[in-house]
């Protein structure tokens, strides 16, 4: 396995990738249960928040350390595919396009 095991109480969780986001957050990926989930934690590794997603994967993501906002992909067995955008203002997640 290519990513960081992390433990979650009892489950075990693994990162697929990361991003830094607004230059003080980092925006982690990781495979928990079969399906992807996202976190934004702050410099310190201190949990900011959960993404809240439907099962399914994520894939694609574009968000760089100047960025104030976050576009990713994600997919699933009833849905073929929806590119979400994330204003890290209000850190409010909107459908952009459905794919």
């Amino acid at each position: 396995s290519s990513g960081i095991n992390a433990e979650y109480g009892e489950r075990a969780a693994v990162l697929e990738w990361l991003s830094p986001v607004r230059g003080d957050l980092f925006l982690c990926c990781y495979l928990e249960d079969c399906v992807n989930k996202l976190y934004l934690y702050d410099m310190s590794g201190a949990l900011m928040q959960e993404i809240s997603l439907p099962p399914g994967a994520v894939y694609g993501c574009s968000c760089r350390k100047k960025d104030n906002f976050i576009y990713f992909k994600f997919v699933s067995f009833v849905n073929p595919g929806v590119i979400y955008h994330i204003d890290m203002e209000d850190k409010t997640k909107t459908e952009f396009i459905a794919t």
